[in-house]
């Protein structure tokens, strides 16, 4: 009996280390797990959220757009069919995104009409007022400081910009086993405060659900 209840504890450690594992490599994707296995993951079953995402833009063929947090480059793909006379931005705090989507998209980077760029959300490397929309899915639970990252978009955008941000809502990262340090549980009252103090107008949270989860996406101007 007290070896059944010993072999019990080491594998509910073992799996709390594995998920806390799991949850950081969500966080900052790296090596063949990141390249080969959450890349594609994500861009399957994010793609309801992505989709939603780019038909709340307000995009035309010169928009300047930006992305934070790409991931597998899902997103950046559908906007770049897009804005086909304009220019698109990626950042992400994973060089192994980075370099991953650097490989898929190459014609667009030989082009100039796409530039990708391993950055943190509360430091992104581009001058004041760069952009006419900005928008970033599933991605904003994992910044470290996310008033300072949302106050760095408002920089970035010029007058009349817009920004547009889903992603899954806390109680349904919890229920897929997304939790612990490297997740910040916020919620829709509390990101659109955020918004709205880091200079926003006319915040809007809309509430949809796909097959995989609940989600917010919020919607604001300059």
């Amino acid at each position: 009996m007290a070896g059944e209840v010993h072999i019990r504890g080491v594998a509910m450690i073992a799996i709390r280390i594995m998920a806390t594992w799991m949850t950081r490599q969500l966080a900052h994707p790296s090596g063949l797990i990141g390249r080969w296995i959450l890349a594609p993951l994500w861009n399957r079953r994010n793609a309801a959220l992505n989709d939603f995402t780019c038909d709340r833009l307000s995009l035309n063929s010169s928009s300047r757009v930006i992305e934070v947090g790409f991931g597998g480059g899902y997103l950046l793909e559908r906007i770049s069919r897009i804005v086909e006379d304009g220019f698109v931005a990626g950042v992400d705090a994973s060089p192994t995104m980075v370099a991953h989507c650097r490989k898929r998209f190459p014609r667009l980077l030989r082009s100039g009409r796409l530039a990708l760029q391993w950055a943190k959300a509360e430091v992104l490397p581009f001058p004041d007022n760069s952009f006419s929309n900005a928008c970033s899915v599933n991605s904003m639970f994992y910044w470290s400081d996310p008033p300072k990252a949302l106050s760095e978009l408002r920089r970035i955008l010029s007058p009349g910009g817009q920004l547009v941000v889903s992603m899954t809502r806390a109680e349904s990262l919890a229920k897929n086993g997304v939790k612990g340090p490297a997740v910040i549980p916020l919620s829709p009252d509390g990101v659109e405060a955020m918004v709205s103090v880091a200079g926003f107008d006319r915040v809007s949270v809309l509430h949809e659900i796909d097959r995989h989860r609940d989600f917010i996406c919020v919607v604001a101007w300059v």
